[in-house]
């Protein structure tokens, strides 16, 4: 079951990228993406009585910084073509 579900997530994140880069070379988004084997998870806490607080989820392995490279790749070649 190991080996389905690591190859069904791999996957979803072809199937994902695939329509990303479709909707990219329509020139309908520009993106950013990096997958990684581990996650990391912070909390901002705002009120402990209140419960106020938001969960921020990252690949462990610097997911935003790395996605931002492909996505600021992606703005300069669309700034290029223009």
């Amino acid at each position: 079951a190991h080996v389905s579900s690591r190859l069904s997530r791999y996957n979803q994140i072809a199937r994902i990228d695939t329509w990303l880069r479709d909707q990219y070379e329509k020139g309908r988004l520009v993106y950013g993406l990096h997958a990684d084997k581990e996650a990391l998870m912070t909390c901002l806490l705002f009120s402990l009585e209140q419960g106020e607080h938001v969960h921020f989820v990252d690949a462990a392995g610097g997911g935003f910084a790395q996605a931002a490279i492909g996505f600021k790749q992606q703005l300069a070649a669309l700034s290029r073509r223009k």
